[in-house]
């Protein structure tokens, strides 16, 4: 065959599997081809146990036992000593395990980090932290078929862990087991990069290797330092290697001619979980067509490329980083959901197939295909550009009332400082009133909860009592590089940020009034308070006459009265966290 620089490329990195996979799978896969498979949880977790007695000052496994199950949580350490604080780069596998090309490439990458010389000032530079497989649950679930899309591995993890939850919407909530693990390990090495090793799904293109990044969300300086420098050198070096990167492929439609779009999404996944604490962060999705060795393969260049980027220009990237972190705390407003600028795009050099349509043999409608024997190279748009949405004013701290323990808990495993208050304290805050809001979808819960979306508050100022037990939380906190706005603490605060934890129900008791009335005792009672309360009796004119429906409601028109008297609770929707300038 014509072998290209591309083809040559893609030649040296299968060739790299092969004898990588050699140390995974045995010496005898030597003299087969590369295999299609993938490590099972026990092959993954032997191996580095393996690696870390072969080179004890390097690599280190290290387990977290889960003191309810069976279960063992293990990441891995590889660097030069825990003492030595330097900037740490994590890297995250088979939150989906049936998208395990990260497991593999990843044992390889340790593999070389090992032995191979030329990575000694990666690792005088950077520690480096490895979740083997994150979702062990969904790893030893192990089957040939629940990926119907997928070009191998011949067997491979489910989706779902035990508790059939999708890790990668759990960070925020925190469900399971595993998210807590992940958070704890996540806040003991504060990472500037993490990687998140998936596969796509969706349309069909050229590209093997595709990857979403946080740069759309990152403060200013890291934004344009991670698009027009890590991302492009990045690209530079896999394309090299013969696996030229597109962006993630969202398209605006059906399919990529339509141009595809660059969102920011919501830190229930990984990618912007790891945002809210100013890591550069990254979801590697390989295409579920391509061979799985070569996705494998594709998967090793970008991390590859990664550590080599950050080496080489590591004051450059630390330096965004701190200059981002200050613009971040400099702001006067926090930006709590955002929307795609359909008025902006870049040109996108863009590799896909022509998109066709022809009779579907179940149904004799149009059905979609992709015609890989005509490929195509055109430029289509790109939106990569978001605006601000919803924006409040950055207050000084909230304050959380002790009563709500399981929001507590995750603010502390996610290593959030918190005041006790010692005595009741009278504080003048800003108050939320939650008026309306939507579900996700009303009849089918998503991810174990009835996800609140479109949520609407009115503010109130009032003196508010804090209780001898309540805690204040500033939104400065403390970090490795001083002190410096949270982004965690209004993300989950807020209650109209898109993960907040009003959205994830742990508010949910806010919303229903607890005591009533009975319509023939109230009915002498209501017309005694508009008697003493002419302005309220107008109020209640002007309504029946503005609004038919109301007119002819009787209950209706009592409840007006009742919410307007002192016999309504007035806390029925009144969000706890209160803020505090």
């Amino acid at each position: 065959m014509h072998l290209t620089k591309s083809s040559l490329g893609q030649l040296s990195f299968i060739v790299l599997f092969l004898f990588a996979s050699a140390n995974i799978f045995g010496q005898n896969q030597l003299k087969k081809t590369i295999p299609n498979r993938t490590a099972t949880w026990n092959e993954c977790i032997s191996f580095y146990r393996n690696l870390s007695q072969k080179y004890p000052s390097k690599i280190k496994l290290i387990a977290d036992k889960n003191p309810d199950e069976n279960d063992t949580f293990y990441h891995v350490y590889v660097g030069s000593g825990l003492a030595l604080h330097k900037p740490v780069i994590m890297i995250n596998n088979a939150i989906h395990p049936g998208e395990p090309e990260g497991v593999d490439a990843t044992m390889m990458l340790a593999d070389e980090l090992m032995a191979n010389k030329k990575y000694e000032k990666v690792l005088k530079e950077y520690d480096i932290i490895i979740i083997p497989g994150y979702n062990q649950s969904g790893m030893r679930r192990r089957s040939c078929c629940s990926r119907v899309n997928q070009d191998g591995p011949s067997e491979y993890g489910f989706r779902g862990n035990s508790q059939n939850l999708d890790l990668n919407r759990d960070f925020i909530k925190c469900d399971s087991r595993e998210a807590m693990h992940f958070t704890k390990v996540f806040h003991t090495y504060n990472p500037i990069a993490f990687i998140d090793n998936h596969t796509s799904d969706g349309a069909d293109y050229q590209y093997t290797l595709t990857c979403l990044s946080n740069a759309p969300r990152l403060p200013k300086a890291m934004s344009e330092y991670l698009h027009d420098r890590i991302l492009v050198s990045i690209n530079n070096q896999t394309t090299t290697d013969g696996f030229e990167m597109s962006p993630y492929v969202e398209p605006m439609k059906q399919v990529p001619d339509s141009g595809i779009a660059e969102d920011v999404y919501s830190p229930r996944f990984g990618l912007e979980y790891a945002t809210l604490f100013n890591a550069y962060s990254f979801t590697v999705e390989t295409h579920m067509l391509k061979p799985f060795p070569k996705r494998v393969a594709a998967t090793y260049s970008f991390m590859n490329a990664l550590l080599f980027e950050f080496t080489e220009h590591k004051k450059e990237i630390l330096d965004a980083r701190k200059t981002g972190m200050k613009q971040l705390d400099d702001s006067k407003e926090m930006i709590l959901t955002w929307k795609l600028d359909t008025a902006h795009y870049d040109l996108l050099p863009f590799k896909g197939y022509a998109a066709k349509y022809k009779a579907s043999k179940i149904s004799g409608e149009q059905r979609l295909y992709y015609d890989e024997k005509e490929p195509y190279t055109k430029n289509i748009k790109y939106f990569r550009y978001n605006v601000p949405g919803i924006m409040v004013q950055k207050p000084s701290a909230y304050l959380l009332p002790s009563t709500w323990i399981a929001v507590r808990e995750r603010l502390e495993w996610n290593g959030i400082k918190m005041q006790k208050l010692t005595v009741d304290t009278t504080l003048d805050a800003e108050v939320y009133y939650i008026t309306n809001f939507a579900n996700r979808n009303p009849k089918m819960p998503y991810e174990g909860h009835y996800l609140h979306t479109n949520v609407e508050v009115q503010k109130k100022k009032e003196k508010i009592t804090g209780h001898k037990g309540d805690y204040i939380i500033p939104i400065r906190q403390e970090s490795p590089e001083g002190i410096t706005m949270n982004q965690y603490i209004p993300e989950t605060l807020e209650p109209q940020a898109t993960d907040a934890f009003f959205a994830w129900n742990f508010f949910d008791g806010i919303l229903q009034q607890k005591e009533y009335y009975s319509d023939y005792v109230f009915e002498d009672i209501a017309d005694s308070i508009l008697k003493n309360d002419p302005k309220l009796k107008e109020e209640l004119v002007n309504k029946k006459n503005s609004d038919e429906a109301f007119a002819k409601n009787p209950r209706a028109q009592l409840d007006f009265i009742y919410m307007h008297s002192k016999y309504f609770e007035g806390t029925v929707n009144r969000y706890p966290v209160v803020r505090i300038f």
